[in-house]
């Protein structure tokens, strides 16, 4: 979560600098692009509901992100930030 969040929040930041800043036009497609693709690898990586009613608290992993059982305070820090910096600019959007 952190790792692949960290780099989608990167990516959240330059598509939003690239959207209003001309010199990097050229680069605005494969900065979308990228940053539809780490969002997407996130959610995916989401704990789902199903999932979820594998454990004894499931209202508390449904949404979460782990890596080989375990999860930190930044694998829930960046990934859910990286998404953040993804919402709106997903499928075109422009906020």
């Amino acid at each position: 979560g952190a790792g692949l969040g960290v780099w989608v929040e990167g990516l959240g930041s330059l598509t939003r600098v690239a959207a209003v800043d001309d010199r990097l036009a050229d680069l605005r497609p494969a900065l979308e692009d990228r940053l539809n693709c780490g969002a997407g690898l996130l959610a995916e990586r989401q704990v789902s509901a199903e999932k979820a009613d594998d454990y004894d608290q499931p209202d508390l992993v449904q949404g979460a992100w782990f890596r080989d059982g375990l999860t930190r305070m930044d694998d829930q820090q960046h990934a859910l930030s990286g998404l953040l910096a993804a919402a709106g600019r997903i499928g075109g959007g422009q906020r």
